[in-house]
């Protein structure tokens, strides 16, 4: 997403609110609303049991899907924001969610190391992504909009994934708790 931003920022059609760093600028500052936001919104509406955590997560994942959808059909900088800002909001509240599940499930005396263990993943993934994201523009020759519509694909496949694993759990729950 961070290499979409920079390459909106730079399309002149995208300067409605303001030259390349402006652009940029305003793109980034709506990741801030959107990380503070996303945790500080459903922190106000959501208990802190697992299940629901769990559901939240799944619910984040939705929204960066959606948001990839949103950035694919933006013609203007105001969709970018959007997108943008539902992207963040989706992100926060699945690290800082997934954090919380990790204290909860994870016994006292393994948290440190899972903790650097999810470090260790974080940033690996980025890397990753951001060579993924590169390879998209530098050797598929993919535009913007292609790149975002293949991290749709990403993100729909991930969002299937939790809803499988919420699924798998809560049934296997729903079917002890029946016993």
């Amino acid at each position: 997403a961070d290499l979409l931003q920079v390459n909106f920022s730079r399309m002149e059609k995208m300067h409605s609110l303001g030259d390349q760093s402006m652009t940029l600028g305003l793109l980034y500052s709506l990741v801030g609303v959107g990380c503070y936001l996303g945790p500080v919104v459903w922190n106000k509406c959501t208990p802190h049991n697992e299940k629901i955590l769990f559901s939240r997560i799944v619910i984040s994942y939705s929204n960066i899907m959606f948001s990839f959808i949103v950035m694919y059909f933006a013609h203007n900088i105001y969709m970018v924001m959007l997108a943008t800002a539902i992207r963040s909001f989706g992100s926060a509240t699945l690290w800082t969610y997934s954090t919380l599940l990790i204290q909860s499930m994870v016994p006292t005396n393994m948290r440190g190391r899972m903790f650097a263990f999810e470090n260790s993943v974080f940033t690996l993934c980025s890397i990753v992504s951001y060579f993924y994201c590169g390879a998209l523009f530098d050797f598929l020759h993919l535009n913007e909009w292609e790149v975002c519509f293949v991290l749709s694909i990403g993100g729909f496949l991930m969002l299937s994934f939790w809803i499988f694993l919420y699924l798998t759990l809560y049934q296997r729950t729903k079917s002890s708790n029946e016993n």
